[in-house]
C-alpha cells in the first residue's frame, strides 16, 4: 500500500468518525440531554437556554412580528445613553442573520428539530471540510482521528446558537480570501459582510481584507485591490457605528480570568510590587490569563465534573502551542489575521468558543509547532517539516 493511499484512508477513517461521533451525540441527547454548564439541559428536542439565544429569539419576533416602526424605535432605544443595552427588553436587529433562520425555521418549543437537523448537517459538512484541508496539508492520519474528535466543534453542533454559522462562514472565507484569485477575493469580501451581519465580530474580517490587502501580502493586481479595499473600508464605520450597544455590553462584562477581573488586572494584582512592576506584570499576566481561557486552558464556569473540564481543556494544549507558532512563523497574512481576530478578546471577554471559528488554524499551526519541537528532541511527537500555509 502506498503512502498516498494510506493517507487517504485516514482521512476516510476521521470523516467516519466525525459522522458517528456527531450522530451518536446527536441521537443520545435525544434521549437523555446533556447540562450546560450552568445546568441547563441541551438536547435537539429542547430550545437553546444560553443568554444569548435569548436576545436573538427577541429580535427574531421584532423582524418577523414588528413595524418598521418598532425596529426604528428599538434602534433608538439600544443608542439611549441613559439606557443599559444588555438590559432585558433592549433589543435591536444588530445582527439579523441568525434571527432570520430561527424565523425561517420556526425554531421554538415543539419544532426544535428541523434546524438541529440542519446545525448537525452544517457540523459534520464544516468538520469534513477542514478535516480535507488538514489532509492536504500532509498532517498525519492519527493528528485527523484526534481533529475529528474534538469536543468543543460537537458541542457547537449541538447547542444552536451563533458560534456554527459565524465559523462556517469564516471557514468559507478563508476557503476563497487565501486561494488570492481575482473571482474568490469578490466572495471573501460577500461572505465577510454576511459574517458581520451574524455576529459584531465579523467586522474583523472586513478590516483584515482592508489591512492585508493595503499592506500588499497578496499578488492581486492592483486595480482589484483597490476596489475591494474601497468596498470594504465603506461598511465597517457604519457597523462599528451600529454595534456600539453591543460593544459597551460585550467590554462591560465583569468576567473573572482565575479569580480577578480584567479591571482588577489593570489596577494590578501583585501589590507587594513598586506600583511600575506591578501594573507592567498585572497587564502581562492578563493578556496570559485571555490567551489561556481563549485556548480552553480554563476551570469551569460552573459546577461541571473535573474529568469533564480536563477533556474540554485537553484541546488546549494543541490550540495554544499553535496559536503562538501562528503568531512567530504563521506566514504575514497569517499572523495578520490572528492578531486582528484576537483584537476583541483583548479588550473584552475571552473564552474558548470565541477559538472555534480559527479552530483548524490554530490545531495545524499546533501540529507543526509539535512537529518542529519533534524533529529536534525525536520522540512520538516528531514529523514531517510542513511549510505554512
Amino acid at each position: 500500500m502506498t503512502i498516498f493511499s494510506q493517507t487517504r484512508r485516514g482521512l476516510g477513517i476521521a470523516i467516519a468518525l466525525a459522522a458517528v461521533i456527531r450522530a451518536g451525540v446527536f441521537i443520545f441527547t435525544l434521549l437523555q440531554p446533556i447540562p450546560n454548564e450552568s445546568g441547563m439541559p441541551i438536547s435537539p428536542l429542547n430550545v437553546s437556554p444560553g443568554i444569548d439565544f435569548a436576545f436573538y429569539d427577541m429580535t427574531r419576533d421584532l423582524l418577523f412580528n414588528g413595524s418598521m416602526s418598532d425596529i426604528v424605535e428599538s434602534i433608538g432605544r439600544a443608542f439611549d445613553p441613559d439606557l443599559d443595552p444588555s438590559a432585558p427588553g433592549i433589543v435591536y436587529p444588530a445582527a439579523p442573520v441568525f434571527p432570520l433562520i430561527l424565523g425561517v425555521f420556526s425554531y421554538g418549543p415543539g419544532n426544535t428539530l428541523p434546524l438541529a437537523i440542519f446545525y448537525f448537517v452544517l457540523g459534520f459538512g464544516l468538520s469534513a471540510g477542514w478535516l480535507w484541508w488538514l489532509h492536504r496539508k500532509g498532517v498525519p492520519s492519527v493528528w485527523l482521528v484526534a481533529f475529528a474528535l474534538l469536543p468543543n466543534p460537537i458541542w457547537l453542533t449541538l447547542n444552536v446558537s451563533t458560534d456554527l454559522l459565524f465559523a462556517a462562514l469564516v471557514g468559507l472565507f478563508y476557503w476563497a480570501y487565501f486561494r488570492g484569485q481575482s473571482a474568490r477575493i469578490w466572495l471573501a469580501l460577500g461572505v465577510a459582510v454576511i459574517a458581520a451581519l451574524t455576529r459584531p465580530n465579523g467586522v474583523i474580517l472586513l478590516i483584515f481584507i482592508v489591512a492585508a490587502l493595503f499592506l500588499g501580502t497578496t499578488d492581486l493586481p492592483k486595480r482589484i485591490r483597490l476596489q475591494v479595499i474601497a468596498l470594504a473600508a465603506i461598511p465597517i464605520p457604519l457597523l462599528i457605528l451600529f454595534f456600539l450597544p453591543e460593544l459597551k455590553s460585550f467590554t462591560g462584562e465583569p468576567a473573572r480570568y482565575f479569580g480577578a477581573t480584567q479591571s482588577e488586572y489593570l489596577a494590578g494584582v501583585f501589590n507587594t510590587l513598586p506600583i511600575f512592576a506591578d501594573r507592567a506584570l498585572s497587564f502581562l499576566s492578563l493578556v496570559g490569563a485571555k490567551l489561556l481561557y481563549f485556548s480552553g486552558l480554563r476551570p469551569s464556569y460552573g459546577d461541571t465534573d473535573p474529568f469533564l473540564v480536563l477533556i474540554r481543556a485537553a484541546p488546549g494544549l494543541i490550540f495554544l502551542p499553535g496559536l503562538i507558532y501562528m503568531l512567530i512563523w504563521g506566514g504575514r497574512e497569517h499572523r495578520l489575521l490572528l492578531v486582528i481576530y484576537l483584537a476583541p478578546v483583548m479588550i473584552g471577554a475571552s473564552q474558548d468558543r470565541y477559538n472555534f471559528p480559527i479552530q483548524p488554524l490554530l490545531f495545524y499551526f499546533g501540529y507543526l509547532a509539535y512537529a518542529r519541537v519533534g524533529g529536534i528532541l525525536g520522540g512520538p511527537f516528531r514529523g514531517r517539516q510542513l511549510k505554512a500555509p
